[in-house]
């Protein structure tokens, strides 16, 4: 009995560590580029109901309670002290100085013309027809 106690112990363990890297991977670079067609609608639209992912739900309704990474309830709060990732700090900032590409910058700043993706055009501009 002790021996089957333990290792669910160390089971729960496991899960429990699992559940929080996972909610808290920050974004990578790329995070921007890579929204879905519906991500980027609902974000662009502040309406979750087009939304594909738990982050878009979030950023679009501000309200952090749907997110499923801290790097979303640091945009969504506009809270810098959620982030991991220097594009949640510049977005939810406003502050594009954290910003190492310009994807990130034109997020920050809402300014489209710093962006590479139709996504961050789209985020910075609040023009959705740059969604995919």
């Amino acid at each position: 009995m002790n021996k089957h106690k333990l290792k669910l112990n160390l089971f729960y363990i496991f899960l429990f560590i699992s559940f929080f890297s996972l909610s808290a991977n920050p974004w990578d670079q790329n995070f921007l580029s890579n929204l879905s067609s519906g991500d980027c609608r609902g974000i662009v639209k502040k309406n979750k109901t087009w939304c594909d992912t738990n982050d878009c739900k979030g950023i679009a309704s501000s309200d952090r309670t749907w997110c499923d990474s801290d790097d979303c309830k640091g945009v969504a709060s506009r809270n810098r002290s959620w982030c991991s990732s220097n594009l949640c700090k510049a977005w939810a900032s406003r502050d594009r100085t954290w910003c190492n590409d310009n994807d990130c910058k034109g997020v920050a700043s809402k300014d489209p013309s710093w962006c590479d993706s139709k996504q961050c055009k789209a985020i910075a501009s609040g023009n959705e027809t740059w969604c995919l």
